[in-house]
């Protein structure tokens, strides 16, 4: 689940290019380099969950997975309603082997927010454990 778009992140117009270009970067497999100039706006709006749900995706990408949890941690909780963060968290921790952690954040966003997407993903559990 990769969470893009500056649009509705407030920025400056020269740190709105930066998110563009590290988004052009980790498109283009320079994601070191992406994660560097995400790093640098983190440092700038260490509140802006959204940046740290793309930043925890470019971890993810790299295989530094302890980095991409602690920023699809710090992303939810920032942002709690927002599903984006919360699929990209979910999906992290499945691949990770983390199912319970992994439900446990179906079952945390389910609580304050409701998700179509959630609800499939459930469906699609329940059916395969009645196979």
């Amino acid at each position: 689940m990769k969470i893009v778009g500056a649009n509705n992140m407030k920025f400056t117009e020269a740190d709105r290019l930066l998110f563009e270009l590290a988004q052009e970067n980790a498109r283009s497999n320079k994601i070191d380099i992406a994660v560097n100039q995400l790093n640098e706006l983190i440092a700038k709006y260490p509140k802006n969950g959204l940046l740290r749900a793309v930043l925890a995706n470019n971890y993810w990408d790299l295989g530094i997975l302890d980095k991409a949890e602690i920023e699809f941690n710090e992303a939810v909780k920032l942002y709690p309603k927002n599903e984006h963060c919360s699929l990209g968290f979910f999906h992290f921790l499945w691949e990770q082997d983390k199912q319970i952690e992994a439900l446990d954040e179906i079952k945390r966003f389910l609580s304050i927010a409701k998700s179509a997407e959630y609800d499939e993903i459930l469906k699609g559990i329940n059916e395969a454990i009645k196979k």
